[in-house]
């Protein structure tokens, strides 16, 4: 189906002011903007791509330092390797860290096991700011016409207009089902 949502007041309408999560983010200067997780099963271990944003006026010496928990339950899964960056003033710098994975568990549609990445960017001794980052332990890829995860085959099933039906009838209903809806 499709749904609207509206940023101003519709009267009757049920979905209306603040719909999604809010967050007030105070950080110092240089501040991780994005962090990338790749999780990358198939050669067992974790790369993290950091996009690090410096809002002072001058560079800044940034070190960086990612750990991985477990979500829900904090518990200590791995340490990335320490990094360290100069931040041009109102710029930006990215780096990329990884580290072996094989303390993680694999995230699975019926076990589907949650971790948080936390980094800490400081600078001289200082930090600066903290960022959290939800992931799971997987990986999708495709083998000629197959879909894995994990590198396991998956079979995908959907209902789709005209399931069942002999070749061809299905694009002529579905055709048919857009003529109506012009």
């Amino acid at each position: 189906g499709t749904s609207m949502r509206f940023d101003y007041p519709v009267k009757g309408h049920q979905d209306n002011g603040i719909l999604d999560r809010v967050a007030l983010i105070a950080s110092g200067p240089v501040y991780v903007d994005d962090a990338y997780i790749k999780p990358l099963v198939s050669k067992g271990k974790i790369e993290v791509e950091y996009t690090l944003k410096n809002s002072g006026s001058r560079d800044v010496q940034a070190a960086v330092r990612g750990e991985v928990a477990g979500h829900g339950d904090g518990a200590k899964a791995l340490d990335l390797p320490p990094a360290e960056v100069t931040v041009p003033a109102g710029g930006e710098a990215k780096i990329v860290v990884d580290a072996p994975a094989e303390k993680l568990e694999l995230w699975w549609p019926d076990s589907p096991k949650l971790y948080d990445l936390v980094t800490t960017v400081s600078a001289g001794g200082e930090a600066l700011d903290s960022h959290t980052a939800r992931f799971g332990y997987r990986e999708w890829s495709i083998d000629g016409g197959k879909f894995e995860l994990n590198g396991v085959p998956q079979q995908f099933r959907a209902g789709l207009d005209g399931y069942g039906a002999a070749p061809g009838e299905a694009q002529a209903m579905v055709a048919a089902a857009n003529a109506r809806r012009v």
